[in-house]
């Protein structure tokens, strides 16, 4: 080869020539002139001069030159960089029916026939698979250019079966966050994907669901092998199944931060579609917002993404103005608290007076118990008491819960549950969520949405009503704009009841309701509103009371004869 620059991996196969290797007096033309014929009578310039006969020939003598397979993948590697061959070439065609590459078998390298060898670049391919399948050598790399230079086809997703054993499943504690997160980057994954081709494994993202565990037991049916049960309990280790259920170990606690967790994921979804798509499909993970999944989408097609995410939303059968909770605009503007506590104004249900109460303590131990039994209604009888002139301040009284306290509660434990939330009862008319509290998916999304006044929907985990009650088992109201908010998000719609124990101050119980409209706790009790104004065709009376004759009496008796008063 006329390079002087040949790799190891060619070693024994190419060599430069020593024309020139000491003291010469020949010039640079000179020079050229010689190495032209040396071309002319030929010997290759680079890799890219051989023809397919040569080329193919170099891989078909590779089982003599090189037995052992110790330069064989670098061989693979430098012509899979360097040469291009037709698929219809004959050369080609001869060698991948009558040749041998290096590969893996149960877990042993050997020359194996090209139509035996498969090829699978996904780290989290099942061991048992990787073990038991002919995998050609090369582990990394474009997939196509493989398949055309070499003739190795990738591992098909018929070639195996997986079916996961619940009993085996140890789901992660923070496993629905990971559930989410795919759910908000599937439109912009299906965007870019649509913008660029519209394979028919497409599809299949229509149904995905991502699951993540500590430990995970599965069956495995490898083409005209047994089935064999697989237990995957290191982390990075994934299965798909054929109806779409992505599983993934990983037991790190704070996987939703970590790149490589999502690249993990990443790989799972291009072993799904068939398709190299791990790296693009990891980068959407990756973002934490809607927001920022927007800017990627807008980055990797070049183009305004709006257009795209509509065709995504029509592929994926979904309406984007339910999905996104706004029919006019992806983002809602709204004011920020000036600071992070609550809105001062008190936000109680009518039967609780304000009062000053001890202050709920700034860190807390949160552990679930057992939800009380309603107690059945009793008919009151009738209990005649002295008139009060201002109405007694009771024990009930004395220890309910102010907003401010209420909204530390719920602060504590959304933190608690790795979601950010933000008061927003401040907030009226338009700008009102109907509800006290949003919580975000990240604490970026939080502080984009409080820098910017701009919150999209689809970064809001939670809407929260908070709830102060005076009775443990009572029940309680949504106002009209709470019923319409409730309605619209559904299951991210959430009642937070904080009641406090009218025995012990210290002690407070948080009760969450999900979804509360569809819920069974639901009793429908109709309301009507009657305003009695001027128009309404109501009466007013004026009501003067009239004194008795004994206060009457008194009366004149304190002012004396004269009218005066008899006090001093």
């Amino acid at each position: 080869m006329l390079s002087s620059r040949i790799p190891a991996a060619l070693t024994g196969l190419f060599f430069h020539h020593a024309l020139f290797a000491g003291p010469t007096t020949k010039n640079k033309q000179e020079i050229r002139e010689v190495e032209s014929l040396l071309s002319l009578l030929g010997s290759p310039q680079s890799l890219d001069d051989l023809d397919s006969e040569k080329l193919y020939s170099i891989l078909s003598e590779q089982l003599l030159r090189d037995p052992f397979g110790q330069t064989a993948a670098g061989l693979y590697r430098q012509l899979l960089e360097s040469v291009e061959v037709g698929p219809e070439d004959t050369w080609r065609n001869e060698f991948i029916d009558h040749g041998k590459l290096l590969g893996r078998r149960d877990g042993q390298l050997d020359y194996l026939a090209v139509p035996e060898l498969r090829y699978s670049s996904s780290p989290s391919l099942p061991r048992v698979v990787a073990e038991k399948i002919r995998r050609f050598v090369l582990e990394q790399g474009d997939g196509d250019r493989i398949q055309r230079l070499f003739g190795v086809e990738p591992l098909s997703r018929k070639e195996y079966e997986v079916a996961i054993e619940t009993a085996g499943l140890a789901r992660a504690p923070w496993a629905s966050d990971v559930q989410d997160r795919w759910r908000l980057a599937l439109p912009y994954i299906c965007g870019w994907r649509l913008s660029v081709s519209t394979p028919k494994t497409l599809r299949r993202l229509k149904v995905v669901s991502v699951e993540v565990c500590t430990r995970a037991v599965a069956s495995v049916k490898i083409q005209k092998l047994d089935v064999e049960q697989v237990v995957l309990d290191l982390d990075g280790e994934g299965l798909v199944t054929k109806d779409g259920r992505i599983v993934l170990v990983w037991k790190a606690l704070d996987a939703a931060s970590d790149p490589v967790f999502w690249r993990a994921v990443g790989d799972l979804v291009a072993e799904l579609l068939e398709t190299q798509v791990a790296a693009d499909v990891s980068a959407f993970l990756i973002c934490e917002s809607a927001t920022n999944m927007e800017r990627m989408l807008a980055r990797l097609i070049g183009q305004d993404p709006q257009v795209s995410l509509q065709r995504a939303y029509e592929f994926l059968g979904t309406d984007r103005e339910d999905d996104e909770e706004d029919s006019n605009d992806p983002y809602t503007e709204f004011i920020p608290p000036k600071s992070e506590g609550a809105d001062t104004e008190q936000h109680l249900e009518p039967d609780q007076p304000s009062t000053n109460v001890p202050a709920v303590a700034e860190t807390y131990n949160i552990t679930p118990e057992p939800a009380p039994e309603r107690k059945p209604s009793q008919p009151r009888g009738l209990v005649v008491t002295r008139a009060f002139a201002s109405p007694p301040t009771s024990l009930r009284g004395r220890h309910l819960v102010s907003e401010e306290d209420a909204w530390r509660v719920v602060e504590a434990y959304e933190r608690k549950e790795k979601r950010f939330p933000l008061p927003v009862a401040h907030l009226k008319g338009t700008q009102s969520f109907g509800c006290d509290v949003i919580s975000f998916s990240s604490e970026r999304a939080r502080a984009e949405s409080v820098e910017t006044g701009k919150v999209s929907p689809r970064d809001v985990k939670r809407y929260i009503e908070m709830k102060c009650r005076s009775n443990r088992t009572g029940s309680v109201q949504l106002s009209d704009n709470e019923m319409i908010a409730a309605k619209k998000r559904n299951q991210r719609y959430y009642i937070y009841r904080i009641y406090r124990d009218v025995h012990d101050y210290r002690r407070l119980e948080l009760a969450i309701l999900q979804d509360p409209v569809n819920s069974p706790g639901r009793r429908r009790k109709e309301v009507i509103d009657f305003g009695l104004c001027a128009g309404s065709g109501a009466e007013w009376f004026e009501l003067t009371a009239q004194k008795t004759q004994t206060e009457a009496d008194g009366r004149r008796q304190e002012e004396g004869p004269g009218g005066e008063s008899s006090l001093i």
